[in-house]
């Protein structure tokens, strides 16, 4: 697989978080999956950053508590490639995101901080 600045792999090859940015390439694929927040941590919104292959079809940014509860379920669309993120309603802690698609699962996380 190919490597990258922003990227660590674990022992099975799964991407790991790095840089704010994650990045995970399924030889099957194609195609290279990308989503990057920033600021991270922030207060009031982030704006996140994405690129999903037209081969990796519906796709799903999925946000969890520090609990891992389910936050917020956001369908993507490869022809969109930037979001902002509220803050609105969420407590400040840590919370994690998992982007799936057909092909690919990445999980990073982001931190909202007190005001």
């Amino acid at each position: 697989m190919p490597s990258s600045p922003y990227i660590r792999r674990d022992i099975y090859g799964n991407a790991m978080v790095q840089d704010n940015e994650l990045t995970a390439q399924n030889p099957e694929a194609h195609g290279h999956l990308i989503l990057s927040i920033f600021p991270n941590p922030f207060l009031s919104y982030a704006v996140i950053l994405y690129s999903i292959p037209a081969s990796d079809g519906n796709a799903k940014l999925d946000i969890f508590d520090g609990l891992g509860r389910n936050i917020e379920t956001i369908p993507l669309n490869c022809i969109q490639t930037e979001l902002t993120l509220n803050a609105n309603g969420l407590k400040p802690g840590l919370y994690y995101y998992t982007l799936t698609t057909t092909n690919n699962k990445l999980t990073g996380k982001f931190v909202v901080a007190n005001p």
